[in-house]
């Protein structure tokens, strides 16, 4: 005894599996990944405006983008371990901690 199901074999086959969650994860990513590629380009605009200027003003745009990208990744520590703390304080329901927290972050970047 057979049903209709046994005689269609698409019936059986499961359904396509979509995920919006990956969807939604490149729509936020996108402005990032966008100010990365052109963070990285701005490099080498830089060495083109200079090339023709001689070996040493080469020099200077590598050196100077070198200590540019020493600051830069201390202010992105900073940043990604601020937002850490003041995730968990906004969590927790403590406001005055993630001021806190803010306060002193903003003095440190600053200083630096």
């Amino acid at each position: 005894m057979s049903t209709e199901a046994d005689k269609d074999p698409t019936k059986n086959q499961p359904e396509e599996i979509t995920h919006p969650e990956s969807l939604s994860v490149w729509g936020l990513a996108w402005p990032s990944i966008l100010s990365n590629l052109l963070f990285a380009s701005v490099g080498l605009v830089a060495i083109k405006a200079v090339g023709s200027l001689g070996a040493e003003a080469v020099a200077a745009v590598g050196t100077g983008q070198r200590i540019f990208w020493v600051f830069q990744a201390l202010l992105m520590a900073i940043m990604a371990g601020t937002t850490a703390l003041v995730a968990r304080a906004i969590g927790s329901g403590d406001a005055h901690e993630a001021a806190q927290v803010t306060r002193a972050s903003m003095g440190l970047c600053l200083l630096i």
